[in-house]
Formats: structure tokens, sequence, C-alpha cells
């Protein structure tokens, strides 16, 4: 696995339909999420990724919707994420 500690551009993030669809986070866990970025100026856990299998510099999404989410509302364009192989 990657250290946590890379960062990612958010728009190379794809989530997969099936997790847009079916398991969108509730609005309150995403406002707490933005929240705690505003109180520390990060988001505590990194978003989880793998490697896109056919587009280079793409990954998708595996674990993290919420801080996800969070991160496009708050306008970052780096998000940290642990890449998992």
């Amino acid at each position: 696995m990657t250290p946590p500690n890379r960062t990612k551009r958010a728009f190379f993030i794809q989530v997969p339909e099936k997790t847009s669809n079916r398991n969108a986070p509730r609005r309150e866990k995403v406002l707490d999420v933005i929240e705690y970025y505003k109180l520390y100026g990060k988001i505590k856990k990194p978003i989880v990724v793998r490697k896109h299998p056919h587009a280079n510099m793409m990954y998708i999404l595996k674990d993290g919707y919420a801080r996800y989410l969070a991160a496009q509302d708050l306008g970052l364009e780096n998000v940290e994420v642990l890449v998992e192989k």
C-alpha cells in the first residue's frame, strides 16, 4: 500500500455508479467532514482509492464517499488518498 500522505487531484477520482446510486452518504455526514476540515485544515482520514484498470492517472473510489463529497463541496483540488493495489 502507498503511504496515506499522498495527494491526488480530486477530479481524477471516479465514483462507481453502484456507489453513487445506492450508498450515498447522509448529508449530515458530509457536513461533519466539512466542519472538521474548517476546524483543523485537513480531512480526518484519507480517501481510499485503487488505480483505474484502463485509464492512466485515474483512480476509483473504494472508501470515503462522504470525504470525497466534502472535498468537492470545499472546492479542494487535491485530496489525501490511500492507494490500494
